[in-house]
């Protein structure tokens, strides 16, 4: 059985400049486990005093949280993302991030560097985790 659906092997984050939008993105570091991607719909009851006895809502606000990935350990990208953490002008830690799967496929937001934790397994590959927390809108497409 074949299937259409995206393999994330060989995932990068790349980060923006030039914008906005950004016109410039670097590769930053490769992916090895892309964590979910919530994008939830706020819900708010707005039942009232109805005879059917069912509650009512409405949709809110898009809902987006965070995104926390397994990335290879090199030196410098994970210097460049420490150093983001401990950035003082809000302005500055926050930058655009693309999410790049291998067929050109591709996540695009804004987001602030929230935990970088380093794994260090005593028979594999140095890793570590990044959680980008997302602010505004994910938008997707294809690179051409």
């Amino acid at each position: 059985m074949s299937t259409a659906a995206l393999a994330g092997k060989q995932a990068v984050i790349q980060i923006g400049s030039g914008g906005p939008p950004p016109t410039l993105w670097e590769e930053i570091v490769e992916v090895y486990d892309i964590g979910e991607l919530p994008v939830e719909r706020a819900i708010y009851d707005v039942t009232g005093h109805s005879a059917s006895f069912y509650r009512e809502t409405i949709a809110g606000m898009y809902v987006i949280s965070s995104l926390t990935m397994g990335v290879n350990y090199v030196n410098e990208q994970y210097e460049m993302l420490f150093s983001k953490i401990g950035e003082d002008d809000p302005a500055l830690a926050i930058d655009y991030y693309r999410l790049l799967y291998p067929d050109n496929y591709y996540h695009e937001f804004q987001a602030n560097v929230t935990n970088v934790t380093p794994v260090t397994p005593l028979d594999d590959r140095l890793t570590y985790n990044l959680t980008l927390t997302i602010s505004g809108a994910i938008t997707t497409g294809t690179l051409s």
